[in-house]
């Protein structure tokens, strides 16, 4: 079975768009089957096979496509609806799938109609909050992805990588979404997970204001400093709930183990022996012997043949200097002005002789 590119999609070789001339021409390969809708619904997979749908998928898109069309027609006559823990996974799964497989310009509903199906979401209101948890997050992911990247630098250590999807859907349902969905079905959603994931995160969110209040710098960028303050005010009204909601979560993930289901070992006393010091005295090792070199010997044979060179070359270059300036086209600068005579040294006589004379006259 080859695949080829076609129109976008990945199509198996009997869906190939294919002439029939051609074919009984050259007699390369006839169509086995041809795209249609099956007539007979698939076996009922029940709530806990569901995911296990999702998973085998056929390479060609074509296929499944069908597939996911007569799963979701079969699911759509019972009109299941999602527990609010697989509400939570299916929103995390689209907007990840988003992330990283939708193609450039595809908007959110678009994507969303397609994949939906493939994950079994069939009930009219799972829908609609998907597809707005998807384009919600499209349109505010700045806002969303700044709030996230302080609140793993805050609670680093209380944090998984693997947990950020989660924590993007939970905050634009928080901030956005809080005051339509209610304290009762948000705090659902929450409960849905694990409380030691949903601990910071309300912490952080609700009560503690050193992740607001590095967000809201970053918020105060992009976005009307109105609307930054009607969030965080939206934020605060449930500040008491979550509260109560925290207290709770806290008593789950640090209270007592009342299943009994981790037991700590007995601990066992290990008598303390003395043991007999083999303590030495320490040997003073002698300092290490430092190397001297012996200093270059002296050349005690007169001048050696280099520096006679030398000493005749300067030779050379003195009398080459005197011949050179002994001429008078190479003489040194003469000033008029200096050579000129003048009574400067009388003039200096005279003042000399008036300080005195000045000097004592005030003196008397």
């Amino acid at each position: 079975m080859g695949k080829t590119g076609h129109g976008g999609y990945v199509l198996c070789s009997h869906h190939l768009p294919v002439l029939t001339d051609v074919i009984k021409a050259e007699g390369r390969y006839t169509p086995i089957s041809r795209l249609r809708h099956r007539k007979t619904a698939p076996k009922d997979l029940g709530p806990a096979n569901w995911r296990k749908s999702t998973i085998k998928v056929s390479p060609c898109d074509h296929c499944a496509a069908n597939d996911a069309a007569v799963r979701a027609k079969a699911w759509r006559g019972k009109a299941r609806s999602f527990s609010p823990g697989e509400l939570i996974e299916a929103c995390t799964k689209i907007v990840g799938s988003y992330e990283k497989q939708a193609a450039p310009g595809e908007t959110p509903d678009a994507y969303a109609e397609v994949f939906l199906p493939l994950y079994n979401v069939v009930h009219p209101y799972d829908i609609v909050l998907i597809k707005q948890v998807l384009f919600g997050y499209c349109r505010y992911h700045w806002l969303i992805n700044s709030f996230i990247k302080h609140f793993y630098t805050v609670k680093a250590t209380m944090l998984s990588q693997g947990d950020s999807l989660l924590y993007k859907v939970l905050v634009y349902l928080a901030v956005f979404r809080l005051d339509e969905l209610n304290w009762r079905e948000f705090r659902r959603l929450c409960s849905s997970q694990i409380p030691v994931k949903i601990l910071p995160f309300v912490q952080a969110i609700f009560l503690e204001e050193l992740t607001i209040r590095y967000s809201k710098d970053d918020w105060l960028k992009i976005y009307d400093c109105m609307f930054v303050n009607d969030l965080l005010r939206g934020l605060g009204l449930f500040r008491e709930e979550a509260q109560v909601y925290t207290e709770k979560l806290a008593e789950a993930v640090y209270g007592p183990d009342p299943g009994l289901r981790y037991i700590p070992p007995p601990t066992t006393i290990i008598p303390f022996t003395l043991s007999i010091s083999n303590y030495t005295h320490i040997v003073e090792e002698p300092e290490p012997y430092i190397y001297k070199a012996k200093p270059a010997p002296l050349w005690d044979k007169g001048r050696t043949l280099e520096m006679k060179r030398v000493s005749q070359v300067f030779k050379l270059n003195r009398t080459l200097l005197k011949e050179k300036y002994s001429d008078p086209r190479y003489q040194p600068f003469r000033i008029r002005s200096l050579e000129r005579p003048t009574n400067l040294e009388t003039i200096r006589e005279e003042v000399g002789l008036n300080r005195v004379t000045l000097a004592g006259i005030m003196y008397l």
